[in-house]
């Protein structure tokens, strides 16, 4: 009997280090990428992952020494056509055709299911996909791509341009840029691997680094001619699926506006900034899911030890609105900058993330994170009256038992 896809077997073993059998295929959780395995493609083990061959039947794939996937996989029928798939691919990428071609006629239709699933789990890959993308295949799902997917970042900062970087280099479909600050000597000072200001001095910031993306290959860059203001954010809003506000100081009055405008569209939104020696991932907020800003600013605001000069200090933000680029130390900004897009790219992949709802704060004095909760207030007067449908505890026709 020849092994099917319901005969290989799989011991995969999490990161706690138990071991289970599993049989079958993963087919049901992949399904959308079949049907384009044809004679041409060009496979190879994915980046990043180990495939030791133990024996003609038996192969351990690792990633890292706990990390998913990291699983045995077994032919239990002994016919050596898992190892020879994979003894030729651990020398380099091979085409389909040429893998087929050393097995009989009467196993290449078994050979094309076992490779169609191990291309499903992420293990062996279509090798155009990028290392990026080979990743969040095996680690996220079959199909981890965010070509399809449009983030609108406002602040193009130290803090702004390294996340618009990275969210590129995740592999993300479109970048729209708005700042309405003009790019100087601090600028330059804290972009990396940056000329010294030349001929770009007065420019907008975000049009500078569009630019500078653009020549570095990235063509899905645009940036909007507007300023921070109602109409610049709406129509940033307006533009993509997703909203990260990135600055090196707070900036109350947009963050507010980009607050409103995305309860009103129903799109998600996120904060990453710096706030003195303090550095603030998230909240990410979820119109009607989450709590919003003016939750977030009212437990904050309440939290303080000197209302009289918080106002103070809120009032003298409302008056210098976005303020300077200076992030604190340079590798504040890169501190910030990935966990931002980390959270982003978790939330755009899995409609989730570990900043849903809830603020990292990260004190680089002492280098230590908090994670706080933000919750809804009951009676908030941005949000109030969009918050979601919920049940009672109790249904309506529940009643009191009768007193004796």
């Amino acid at each position: 009997m020849h092994p099917s896809a319901g005969q290989c077997t799989r011991d995969a073993r999490d990161t706690a280090g138990s071991n289970a059998e599993v049989c079958g295929t993963r087919g049901a959780l992949l399904e959308g990428i079949r049907g384009d395995l044809n004679s041409d493609i060009l496979l190879s083990i994915a980046e990043g992952l180990d495939l030791v061959l133990i024996s003609d039947d038996e192969v351990l794939v690792q990633f890292g020494t706990r990390s998913y996937p990291s699983e045995l996989l077994r032919d239990s029928d002994l016919t050596g056509i898992l190892g020879r798939i994979i003894g030729r691919l651990l020398q380099g990428p091979a085409h389909l055709s040429e893998l087929l071609s050393n097995l009989r006629g009467e196993d290449r239709s078994e050979a094309r299911t076992l490779i169609d699933d191990l291309r499903q789990g992420g293990i062996l890959t279509d090798d155009r996909y990028s290392p990026v993308e080979q990743y969040l295949r095996y680690t996220f799902s079959g199909e981890s791509r965010l070509s399809d997917r449009s983030v609108s970042l406002l602040g193009t900062g130290p803090v702004g341009a390294q996340v618009a970087h990275s969210l590129l280099q995740h592999g993300l479909g479109r970048m729209t840029l708005l700042d309405d600050r003009n790019a100087d000597s601090l600028w330059y000072t804290f972009l990396p691997l940056g000329p010294e200001p030349g001929g770009d001095a007065g420019r907008s910031a975000h049009v500078i680094l569009r630019d500078r993306l653009l020549a570095a290959g990235y063509s899905n860059v645009e940036s909007l001619d507007a300023q921070l203001d109602a109409a610049g954010v709406e129509m940033a809003v307006a533009r993509s699926d997703f909203t990260v506000v990135t600055l090196e100081q707070p900036h109350l009055r947009l963050a507010h506006l980009v607050n409103r405008f995305c309860i009103r569209d129903r799109k998600p939104w996120m904060l990453a900034t710096i706030n003195g020696n303090f550095g603030l991932i998230g909240p990410l907020f979820l119109p009607t899911h989450t709590a919003c800003y003016n939750d977030y600013r009212t437990l904050a605001d309440a939290a303080t030890p000197s209302p009289e000069m918080a106002r103070k200090h809120r009032q003298h933000i409302l008056r210098r609105n976005a303020g300077s680029f200076f992030p604190g130390l340079p590798s504040y900004a890169e501190i910030v900058a990935a966990h931002a897009s980390l959270a982003i790219v978790h939330f755009l992949l899995r409609d989730t993330s570990f900043a849903l709802g809830r603020v990292l704060m990260i004190d680089f004095d002492r280098m230590l994170i908090h994670v706080e909760d933000v919750l809804k207030l009951p009676r908030c007067p941005v949000c109030g009256t969009d918050k979601s449908a919920y049940r009672p505890p109790l249904a309506t026709s529940v009643s009191a038992p009768p007193r004796d």
